[in-house]
């Protein structure tokens, strides 16, 4: 690389101070305004967190969600397949567990019968493109037993 002697002695004018000043101070304002959004979003998090695993009311909405199910399915607006998904998604939050399992909750020894049946229907509903079987309204009382 060829070097020009003439720049050599071209000093780049330095910022004043006051201008050095405001560029620091718009940095930490945005920091600040940052750490502030954060710590709100985790708050709001938090709170969904805590009604979401609050034994009493969790109950309750899932008890109140497998009713709306219910009254859809009977209605005739949803058929086999789609109440079984919803079921499912509930059953799997009311009873906090990843996958539903034959195997019941230790919660529910006593009524490991109907838990595998249930789920033994949930699956052939659900991934099964012609099944012979289908809910009763025998499986939405279990339901309803389970989270009272």
């Amino acid at each position: 690389m060829k070097r020009i002697p003439e720049f050599y002695d071209i000093a780049v004018p330095s910022l004043a101070t006051s201008e050095i000043i405001l560029q620091w101070a718009i940095i930490c304002l945005a920091l600040i305004l940052l750490l502030v959004l954060i710590m709100i979003w985790k708050r709001y998090r938090q709170q969904e967190h805590d009604a979401l695993s609050s034994g009493e009311n969790q109950c309750s909405d899932q008890e109140y969600r497998i009713e709306e199910i219910e009254a859809l399915w009977k209605g005739g607006d949803w058929g086999d397949r789609q109440t079984a998904y919803f079921l499912a998604r509930t059953i799997r939050y009311a009873f906090d567990i990843g996958i539903l399992d034959p195997a019941c909750p230790p919660s529910l020894r006593a009524s490991s019968q109907q838990w595998s049946e249930l789920i033994q229907i949930l699956d052939a509903l659900r991934y099964q493109k012609e099944t012979h079987v289908g809910l009763q309204p025998k499986h939405f009382e279990y339901l309803k037993s389970w989270l009272a």
